[in-house]
């Protein structure tokens, strides 16, 4: 009787554990035990997949454990429109429009703390209507020389303030969701 009693305990709580959800998919777990289950699950051929670019702007994420995709945009202006997978050409699509924003070099000739939360907070909505997982941005770099093309993507040269513009613009990232690249 014992073991009929066993092998029926057996048979219901078999089930019960085979449909507990994997740790990385546990929102209450710790993001360091999260990503740990995750990397142990991952194939090799997976690990490299998720490294490099499937097109522009997007890596691969792996169905068979329910991790998405990766989409990027760049925009150091504002949110990118989208381009055709495999060339910088854009897509053209009818509903496809972006706020161009001011250079973040005047955006630190402002002074102005709140301008700069106000821009990362708006950059934030805009990347999370068009569905985006990664900003790469804000562009951060102290000119080094006037000869870098880039110079007015990024927030200028003062050593002072430059990193609390950056400070200010991410933290509104962060609030909106978003960590920056």
């Amino acid at each position: 009787m014992k073991k009929v009693l066993f092998g029926f305990a057996f048979a219901v709580a078999l089930p019960l554990f085979a449909q507990q959800k994997p740790v990385y998919l546990d929102a209450s777990k710790p993001l360091e035990v999260r990503v740990e289950d995750a990397l142990k699950r991952l194939t090799v051929e997976e690990k490299v997949a998720m490294l490099h670019a499937q097109s522009k702007f997007s890596s691969p994420g792996v169905p068979r454990l329910g991790i998405p995709e990766f989409w990027m945009t760049d925009g150091p202006h504002g949110i990118r429109p989208e381009v055709l997978w495999d060339e910088w050409n854009q897509a053209g699509w009818t509903n496809d429009s972006c706020v161009a924003f001011p250079a973040l070099t005047c955006l630190a000739a402002t002074w102005n703390p709140e301008m700069s939360m106000l821009y990362g907070k708006s950059i934030g909505e805009e990347a999370r209507y068009r569905n985006k997982t990664v900003l790469l941005g804000p562009g951060v770099n102290i000119y080094r020389t006037p000869l870098n093309g880039r110079n007015f993507e990024y927030m200028g040269e003062d050593r002072t303030w430059l990193p609390v513009w950056w400070f200010l613009t991410c933290r509104a990232y962060n609030r909106m969701g978003w960590q920056p690249a």
